[in-house]
């Protein structure tokens, strides 16, 4: 499965400032796989209403 990135933050990411990734799209084009991906790769918290 291949996903595209958005274009780069307007400003720069500062260290320990956290962050924040939505995810949107079609019904069944792949948004909790991603999501599920980020969690197991940056061990992050994943909060999700559609389960």
């Amino acid at each position: 499965m291949k996903f595209r990135a958005s274009s780069a933050p307007a400003e720069p990411v500062h260290r320990n400032s956290g962050r924040l990734i939505v995810i949107c799209g079609l019904p069944g084009s792949g948004k909790t796989t991603l999501a599920k991906c980020l969690e197991e790769s940056l061990g992050s918290v994943r909060p999700s209403p559609d389960e």
